[in-house]
C-alpha cells in the first residue's frame, strides 16, 4: 500500500510538473502570437500606403505620358517635323541626311545646328555641335 501511495504520489508530481510546461509554454505562444499579430498589422499598414503611393504613381506617369505626347504634338506643329526623326539623329539615318527644321524667321539652319523646345514652347535656334559652335553662332566670327 505504501508503494501505491508513492507511486500516485510521484504521478501527481509528474502531471503537475508538465502542467507547468504546458503553462509556460501557452504564455510563451500567446506572447508570439501578440507580436506576430502587430507585426502583420504593421505589414497591412505598409501595404496599405504602397498600394495608394503605387495607384498615384501610375496616375502620374499617365499624366506626364500626356503631357509628352502635347510636347511632341507641339513641335511637330512648330517645326513641321516629327520630333522622333530628329530627337535621335543616329538611330537608323546618316547624320548628313538630318531634317533641315526651318527656323521661326523663315532663314534655314546651318547643318551642324538644331532647333530645341524648352518647356515653354520657346526655341533654341542655337542650339548646335560643340565642336563647331564658333562658326554657327553669328555674334562669334572668330575662336577665342
Amino acid at each position: 500500500m505504501l508503494s501505491n501511495r508513492e507511486s500516485a504520489r510521484r504521478s501527481r508530481r509528474r502531471k503537475q510538473e508538465q502542467m507547468n510546461e504546458f503553462d509556460t509554454q501557452v504564455n510563451q505562444l500567446r506572447a508570439e502570437h501578440s507580436t506576430l499579430l502587430g507585426r502583420l498589422g504593421d505589414m497591412n499598414q505598409k501595404f496599405d500606403a504602397a498600394a495608394v503611393d503605387n495607384r498615384i504613381l501610375r496616375a502620374d506617369i499617365e499624366t506626364l505620358r500626356t503631357k509628352v505626347k502635347m510636347a511632341e504634338e507641339t513641335v511637330k506643329r512648330v517645326t513641321g517635323v516629327n520630333p522622333l526623326q530628329w530627337a535621335r539623329p543616329n538611330m537608323g539615318m546618316p547624320v548628313n541626311n538630318t531634317p533641315r527644321i526651318p527656323s521661326t524667321t523663315g532663314a534655314s539652319l546651318a547643318p551642324n545646328q538644331r532647333v530645341e523646345v524648352n518647356s515653354e514652347g520657346l526655341q533654341n535656334q542655337f542650339a548646335t555641335n560643340p565642336k563647331n559652335m564658333y562658326e554657327t553662332m553669328p555674334h562669334w566670327n572668330h575662336k577665342h
